[in-house]
């Protein structure tokens, strides 16, 4: 299987957001106060590189993931992720193409590299942040639930080949 990774459009944002994984629907409302559907339709549109991931031509969109500039830390990315049940169905073609993405972003624009939160109750982006080789920080309380820092720098980087 091999991902069909396209940049995002309104329509799809406002399609996933409202079929987000539960675990990921809970991390935007305790992230921002604010239910996906509402959300996510102005903070996609804002980034700097958006994309969806299907598996089939004329599929849905499964994944939706991006990158933004972050503004008090020169030349770090933000980066994040977020997606319906159906990543499960090509999990292992999409962790194929996560050092891409990441190795491509730290090489174009941010060399410091990429960081952002998690929620510490969304186990599965836990796991699957240890999987890709992020480095896990400290923990930061927002809006009453406990956000986990991580980072992805250069050193990082792990060829695709090793995924």
């Amino acid at each position: 299987m091999i991902p069909i990774v396209r940049p995002v459009t309104l329509d799809e944002v406002i399609w996933i957001s409202s079929r987000l994984r539960p675990e990921d629907a809970a991390e935007v409302l305790a992230a921002s106060g604010e239910k996906p559907e509402d959300i996510l339709p102005i903070t996609t549109m804002e980034c700097r590189e958006a994309y969806t991931m299907r598996w089939e031509v004329g599929g849905d969109p499964v994944v939706i993931f991006g990158v933004g500039d972050d503004y008090l830390l020169k030349d770090w990315g933000v980066v994040w992720l977020l997606a319906t049940v159906d990543i499960n169905k090509g999990i292992k073609a999409f962790a194929r193409e996560v050092p891409h993405w990441l190795n491509g972003w730290m090489t174009r624009r941010y060399p410091a590299g990429l960081h952002n939160l998690v929620d510490t109750r969304n186990k599965s982006h836990l796991r699957w942040l240890r999987r890709m080789n992020f480095q896990l920080g400290e923990t930061i309380e927002q809006n009453g639930v406990d956000f986990q820092h991580f980072t992805y720098r250069r050193t990082d980087v792990r060829s695709s080949n090793n995924c």
